[in-house]
């Protein structure tokens, strides 16, 4: 099951007696263990009923002895395994043995970066307990994943200020968290947190004006464009990078274009693509800027102006200034 679905059982009362967390998803793995903690351990008897061991630095027999141990003072008692992957095969025997009659007062809890399906280790934990998967989420998801955690805190977030919050934070859910929580003392008494509230309290980022770059050119505003390109040279961002950012804007407009123009749905094709509904009409307004013929030739311009980065011949700023007239053009 994935994280959701971990949440979902939890909210109903169904502990099992074993849990496999694992995937790369350290953030949301860590929220799990604190519902999980939160839900099992009284206050007052806690540190009694909680043990929290490393893989790299344990024995499988304290494993077992901590999760064999009656609970005090409480119903649970909970075992924690950080690092299981990195357990000795010796010491995963004593972990297999004790799965095949797992205490029932105890949640044993391992927690790896990834694990063997084919391994005995792994199906014997999954036979009397239950693997929670924390994959990376996709890009498409960061945007519900904001929407979804302010409103488990009493806020409406608008899917443009999600967006903007992406943009502006980047792609680490613990950041987007800490983000997030400002925003929601920010705001105050407001039910709705807008665009305007995210670029008020967060500053701007390198990805928000690369993404206004591309914006511009694809309105073809080339004024606009010319001094955000400016901005971003003056933090160093490298031509080989904005071009390349730039032609990857450029390929999903043609991929687009091209589906379209083969009959598919224009909604089934933007969602395949991963762009954000809200932003499916501006995108659509951009790509009727720009003909099959006005496409091939910017990727004429996107080439030269590679070359030419790559040459030294002109400077960068030139290459690039230059660039983004004959794309707007």
């Amino acid at each position: 099951m994935n994280y959701q679905e971990f949440l979902g059982k939890l909210g109903r009362g169904a502990v099992e007696p074993i849990y496999l967390f694992f995937g790369e998803e350290d953030f949301l793995k860590e929220e799990a263990l604190k519902k999980l903690m939160a839900y099992l351990l009284r206050p007052e008897t806690a540190d009694l009923n909680y043990q929290l061991f490393y893989g790299r630095e344990v024995k499988g027999g304290e494993i077992s002895e901590a999760a064999s141990t009656l609970p005090f003072g409480s119903e649970k008692r909970l075992v924690v395994v950080k690092e299981a992957d990195r357990l000795p095969a010796s010491h995963k025997e004593e972990i297999i043995r004790y799965a095949q009659a797992p205490c029932s007062s105890t949640c044993l809890v391992l927690i790896a970066s990834k694990v063997d399906r084919r391994g005995r280790f792994y199906s014997s934990l999954t036979k009397s307990g239950k693997e929670v998967s924390f994959k990376l989420i996709y890009e498409k998801d960061f945007i519900n994943w904001i929407i979804f955690r302010g409103r488990e805190r009493g806020k409406r977030i608008t899917p443009r200020a999600a967006f903007e919050l992406v943009e502006r934070v980047g792609k680490s859910l613990r950041e987007l968290d800490n983000q997030l929580s400002k925003l929601l003392i920010y705001a105050g008494d407001k039910k709705e947190i807008s665009a305007e509230e995210v670029r008020a309290l967060v500053g701007e980022s390198k990805e928000v004006k690369t993404y206004h770059l591309t914006e511009a050119i694809g309105e073809k505003h080339r004024g606009k464009a010319l001094k955000i390109l400016s901005k971003l040279l003056e933090e160093e961002r490298k031509a080989p990078e904005l071009i390349g950012l730039i032609t990857y804007q450029m390929r999903k407009m043609a991929r687009v274009n091209a589906r379209i123009d083969r009959g598919e749905a224009q909604n089934e094709v933007l969602e395949s693509l991963e762009i954000p509904t809200f932003l499916w009409r501006r995108f659509i307004a951009q790509i009727k800027n720009f003909s099959p013929e006005k496409l091939r030739e910017n990727f004429y311009h996107l080439l030269q102006a590679d070359l030419q980065s790559k040459s030294g011949r002109l400077s960068p700023r030139l290459v690039l200034e230059l660039l983004v007239i004959k794309l707007c053009g």
